[in-house]
Order: C-alpha cells, then sequence, then structure tokens
C-alpha cells in the first residue's frame, strides 16, 4: 500500500507582525505607528502582563530584569511599571532610539542597551526564535534565577 502525501498550504496571518511593534507615532525619529489591529496589539500587551504575573513572585525589589530583544521598548516600559531595575537590550540602533524617545514620555529609570549579560531575570517576548543557541545562553548569567519565554505561534 502506497502512503499519500498531504499538501499543506502555509498560513496566511490575518494581522500584520509584531517584528517592530511601535505603538505610537514618533515625529522626531520619523517612524509611524504600527499598522496592527487593535486586538493584536492587546495580545501582545497580554504576553507582558502574563510573564509578569507569572515572575512577580519571583522577584526580589533589588533584580536587575532583562528585557531580551526589547525592540521598541514598549514591552520594557511595561515590566518597568513593576519592577525597579529594568533593561531593555536590542541590537537595531533605531529601535533603540525609538525605546529610549518612548521610554521618556513616561518611564525614565529604564536603560536601553545594545548588549548585557548576567540580569537576575530575563524575558525574552517573541526574541528566543531570533538568536542562536550561544546568542541565548549569553544573556543568561550565573546569578540569572528566572526565565521567561514566549514564542509567536507561526
Amino acid at each position: 500500500m502506497q502512503k499519500s502525501l498531504i499538501s499543506v498550504e502555509p498560513l496566511e496571518l490575518k494581522t500584520p507582525s509584531l517584528e517592530r511593534f511601535y505603538p505610537v507615532d514618533c515625529p522626531e525619529l520619523g517612524i509611524a505607528k504600527s499598522d496592527i489591529s487593535e486586538e493584536s496589539a492587546k495580545r501582545h500587551e497580554k504576553r507582558y502582563e502574563n510573564i509578569i504575573a507569572m515572575a512577580a513572585p519571583y522577584i526580589m525589589g533589588d533584580d536587575i530584569v532583562c528585557d531580551a530583544g526589547c525592540g521598541s521598548g514598549y514591552g520594557t516600559c511595561l515590566l518597568a511599571n513593576d519592577f525597579r531595575y529594568v533593561i531593555g537590550v536590542e541590537p537595531n540602533e533605531e529601535s533603540r532610539k525609538y525605546a529610549r524617545w518612548l521610554s521618556s514620555r513616561g518611564q525614565t529609570s529604564i536603560r536601553f542597551v545594545d548588549w548585557y549579560s548576567g540580569a537576575d531575570v530575563v524575558f525574552f517576548v517573541e526574541s528566543a526564535e531570533h538568536m542562536t543557541n550561544g546568542e541565548f545562553r549569553d544573556f543568561i548569567g550565573d546569578s540569572t534565577r528566572v526565565i521567561a519565554v514566549t514564542t509567536p505561534l507561526v
């Protein structure tokens, strides 16, 4: 008996990607607000809310929280509402500039850098899939106690 092959069509996304989610216009940098649905924006925010709720009981007041691959800093600003020391790590310079601009509108205690290793807590919100195993490990130092990872479905 011969096995039949099943052809699977690629899944078409119904909403644009959140790879570079810019929540508001930044005329100073020439960056426009991302054209995504309100539902997609709420889902992205919910990811951060969920990892904050999950990790908060294990995070102490002076812990350093790292948002690895933070993109526009949108989620990093959400983390700063709950944690005292937050660092957003983003290799893309334009996104880091936007993140600094965005955080200056409300949170001033966030640092945005192109690399950081050894935080007490590391969140990989839809960023781990862009890293090599070595890069992923490099974020995690001897003092890292909490790691939270979310990835896109597709």
